[in-house]
Parts: structure tokens; sequence; C-alpha cells
């Protein structure tokens, strides 16, 4: 049995578990979106804190993966290469890499 032991903390709620511990928030969610989560949540047999939980997952790793594009696009343009000129590029330098070796 484990032991719990529930605190509010600045507008927080934290549940201390052995071994973990989680915070609840409070978000705002229009009724609209609200009520399209409920539904989905209810197809897929999940609840809805961990159907949220996912998309907020999955839109903090898309923004992450847009966040290394975008960096990866101003580096190539800070090269001076043209897009076409990137594969000639990249096989020159695995070349000289493999001679080194």
């Amino acid at each position: 049995m484990a032991t719990t032991l529930t605190a509010a903390l600045g507008g927080s709620t934290v549940v201390l578990k052995r071994g973990s511990v989680e915070t609840h928030n409070n978000l705002y969610v229009p009724a609209e979106l609200r009520a399209e989560l409920q539904a989905k949540a209810a197809a897929e047999g999940k609840t809805v804190d961990e159907l949220a939980e996912q998309a907020l997952r999955k839109g903090l790793e898309d923004r992450a993966w847009q966040d290394l594009l975008s960096y990866g696009r101003e580096r190539g343009q800070a090269s001076g290469y043209t897009e076409e000129e990137v594969p000639d590029v990249v096989r020159e330098n695995r070349r000289r890499h493999r001679q080194r070796i």
C-alpha cells in the first residue's frame, strides 16, 4: 500500500507518492476543445488527462523538430552552399574522412 500526501503549493497541487512526484496544474481549455477532447478520450478508452498529456508531448516534440529544421536551414544558408551543391559537399567530406581513418 503506497502512502500518499497531498499539499497545495502556490496554486498547484503536489501529490507525493513513494518514488514519484506528480504536479497537478490547471489549464484553461475552451469549451469546444474540451468537448472534443472528452469525446476523443472516451473513444480511445483513455482519460482526458492521458490524452491531453499525449497531445502536449506531441506538440512539444513537433516544435523541437521545427526548431532543429530552422537551425539547419540557417546554418545551410550561412555556409554559402546551394541546395544542389550539398550532396557533392557531403560526399567529398565523407571521402576525406574515410581517407584519414
